[in-house]
């Protein structure tokens, strides 16, 4: 994750730009940590028809004993808010440093070379180059077990629609940590979607597959409604 952070920081450093790595708290670090939670649970949602439930059983061994005698429903729905504050945790702390390292060159030095093509192209563009960046860890069998070849294709996919939130965050909250928050978050609380299912086909379910990718449009969509006049100047550093 930072071999792309190490080149963009070398270039920053060569050409005399400003880093723009902020750590300073800001408003929009708030929608940063809770949409990618929206994001994930709605995709979940969408991805119920396709999904075989675990018996909540197991989730005894993991809730407070006074949970026990609660009924299933209740221990899935407490089960998932607590997976909720440890994406949010762990999101914010153990995932931050790989994402601040792939951020630094995507959504950092990237973006400042390719803005003046405009919010939408420079999100695709980045969200392309990020995604055959990933692409011969897929192949070697990372996010797509089993599915090398075409999860190549799909890794893009998703690189590309996920990219309009990754930059309108980085751009909101005035640094790049915003960003890597919403990336490390939603990484995080995606993972959940292997504890409470049995063999999700990732290439169906999931953040980054068919359902994730038709909430990603959605959240595009919302998106282009906001900022539909492309103000870029009102978003910039």
């Amino acid at each position: 994750m930072w071999i792309p952070g190490l080149v963009a920081l070398y270039f920053y450093k060569l050409e005399k730009m400003r880093i723009p790595l902020k750590i300073k708290w800001h408003s929009s670090i708030i929608p940063a940590v809770l949409t990618p939670l929206a994001l994930v649970a709605l995709t979940d949602l969408f991805s119920l028809p396709f999904l075989e439930l675990r018996s909540t059983g197991f989730l005894k061994e993991m809730l407070p004993s006074f949970l026990y005698h609660c009924t299933p429903f209740t221990r899935l729905f407490v089960s998932i808010f607590l997976g909720a504050i440890v994406a949010v945790i762990a999101g914010c702390t153990f995932y931050l440093l790989p994402t601040l390292g792939q951020e630094l060159m995507w959504r950092g030095y990237l973006w400042d070379k390719i803005k003046f093509s405009g919010f939408w192209k420079a999100s695709f563009v980045t969200g392309a180059l990020w995604g055959v960046w990933q692409a011969p860890l897929v192949f070697l069998g990372y996010s797509y077990p089993c599915h090398p070849f075409i999860g190549i294709l799909w890794i893009i996919l998703y690189s590309i629609l996920i990219s309009p939130l990754l930059l309108y965050f980085r751009l909101k909250s005035h640094t790049v940590l915003g960003s890597s928050i919403f990336d490390g978050v939603l990484k995080a609380f995606s993972s959940t979607l292997a504890i409470f299912f049995i063999s999700p086909n990732y290439l169906l379910v999931g953040v980054q597959g068919i359902t994730g990718f038709c909430t990603c449009i959605l959240f595009n969509l919302l998106l282009f409604i906001k900022i539909r006049k492309n103000l870029l100047l009102e978003y910039e550093i």
